[in-house]
């Protein structure tokens, strides 16, 4: 069948000479006119067919024509992008956010490939998104008010501590040890509410843009010293919890020694507690030979899926490099694995290295596994560490409540005895967030699946929670 062509044209001679007549039916609205008047081409024939890129236009042949075929196929064949809109296309489509290209097809997102140049299409990770820096609102909502808690709460106690240390003129004596104690938990607690302020504060910054700035804020050292610092804080209060446990037995227990303890050694033993919680937490820092702390790389390349490679994978790559090279053998050196990699294809450059405290958004140490991801030797050597220190504390604290049942009276009649249920409460909470953590890594090395919702349960809410309550619970009365 063909098409018949509309009216008649003048000629330069004011001649009316016949249009095309006619011409074949699939030549119809295939954006080319080909009638001379454009009939072949106006909104009457074709508005079931595609659409015109200009659609204030009435007009019949001052309109560009796209079938529906390429409409919303993430390329602009119309000069202002009509046939590409969001109003149009967003219900199937996803825009790239750096453009290149413009848009994709949903079911790509999250597929593992990055077909977005810039890599928005796998932005959404375990706590973050395309838009914000903690997706979910309920965890925004618990940062807030848990970091909250624990950063006014804990300055509330120093400032109550340093008051009656003051009252008392800072007399000598086991009170003033506790005390003493009680100044440093406090101080722990406070930095992880602190911790937990800054990550909402930062999130609030990124907010509605996170995406672009992923892999640098993951990558950053403002990133790791956040995460040092919670680390730093869960273990102080650890240890702190430990220490201060360790003097109420020996009071407890012992009331000779209690007369013989002297200020000094609780400054020496806060300060042990301090420099051990500083080693353990900058000791992701050091860049070992084979690089055991680094996770995976920033690498923008050809070779795989995504533009970040896991160490495993770019060792597998040098090796390979290896083979390829007379006289080079395989190498465990991270450094030179990179050398090896950047030697042969200069156009592989790393731009970042994501290390312990760059697993997630919020910077949390990767002290827990999830799925095929699993937590390193370190890591299962801090958790278990922590798990026998509390333990410890329980079963202290028991001690202490046992003896204090036997000899009521004398408790009682002490002036300086603290209770102890509080203390009971805050070691029980601290005991059941690590080792619910040893629980879910024990399990996960077993080489049992775990949901990423395993991840973001430890490490969103029982890492902060172990050290932010703590001290608070210590200390209420």
């Amino acid at each position: 069948m063909r098409f018949q062509c509309g009216r008649k044209e003048r000629d330069s001679r004011r001649h009316w000479q016949p249009t095309l007549k006619s011409i074949p039916k699939e030549r119809i609205c295939d954006g080319l006119k080909d009638c001379q008047d454009g009939s072949d081409e106006n909104k009457t024939v074709c508005q079931n067919e595609g659409i015109f890129c200009d659609f204030d236009n009435d007009s019949f042949s001052n309109s560009s024509f796209v079938r529906h075929e390429f409409v919303c196929d993430g390329i602009r064949d119309c000069d202002d992008n009509t046939d590409e809109s969001h109003e149009l296309c967003s219900d199937n489509r996803f825009y790239c956010f750096g453009g290149d290209p413009l848009s994709i097809d949903k079911k790509f997102l999250e597929d593992g490939v990055n077909h977005c140049f810039d890599g928005s299409d796998e932005c959404r990770k375990l706590f973050s998104g395309r838009n914000e820096l903690i997706t979910f609102l309920s965890y925004r909502l618990y940062f807030w008010s848990m970091g909250s808690i624990s950063a006014v709460g804990n300055l509330f106690i120093l400032a109550c501590t340093v008051r009656k240390m003051s009252i008392d003129n800072f007399f000598i004596g086991d009170l003033l040890i506790r005390r003493s104690f009680v100044l440093n938990l406090s101080f722990a607690g406070f930095l992880m509410g602190l911790y937990m302020l800054v990550v909402v504060a930062r999130g609030k910054g990124f907010s509605g843009t996170y995406c672009l700035e992923d892999k640098k804020w993951r990558s950053s050292q403002a990133c790791s010293i956040l995460g040092s610092v919670a680390l730093f804080s869960a273990e102080t209060s650890i240890f702190i919890m430990a220490a201060l446990t360790t003097f109420r037995v020996t009071h407890a227990n012992c009331v000779q020694l209690r007369r013989t303890l002297k200020i000094e050694r609780t400054v020496i033993a806060c300060f042990a507690c301090w420099a051990l919680a500083a080693a353990l937490s900058l000791v992701p820092w050091i860049e070992f030979p084979s690089g055991y702390f680094v996770s995976s790389v920033w690498v923008p390349n050809a070779f795989y899926p995504s533009d970040q490679i896991s160490r495993n994978d770019l060792f597998l790559l040098s090796n390979r490099v290896s083979n390829l090279t007379a006289g080079n053998s395989n190498s465990k050196q991270w450094s030179v694995a990179k050398q090896k990699v950047s030697a042969l294809f200069p156009e592989l450059t790393i731009k970042a290295e994501f290390g312990f405290y760059g697993k997630s958004s919020i910077c949390a140490p990767h002290l827990f596994g999830s799925g095929n991801d699993l937590p390193s030797e370190y890591s299962m050597f801090i958790v278990a560490f922590n798990v026998l220190l509390l333990l410890y504390v329980i079963c202290a604290n028991f001690v202490i409540y046992r003896n204090c049942r036997r000899v009521r009276d004398l408790c009682h009649n002490d002036p300086n005895n603290e209770k102890e249920k509080p203390s009971f409460c805050s070691s029980f909470v601290a005991f059941v967030c690590w080792f619910s953590i040893f629980v879910i890594n024990c399990v996960a090395y077993s080489g049992v699946f775990l949901s990423p919702k395993v991840y973001l349960i430890s490490a969103g809410l029982l890492f902060p929670a172990s050290s932010a309550l703590g001290p608070i619970l210590s200390l209420w009365r």
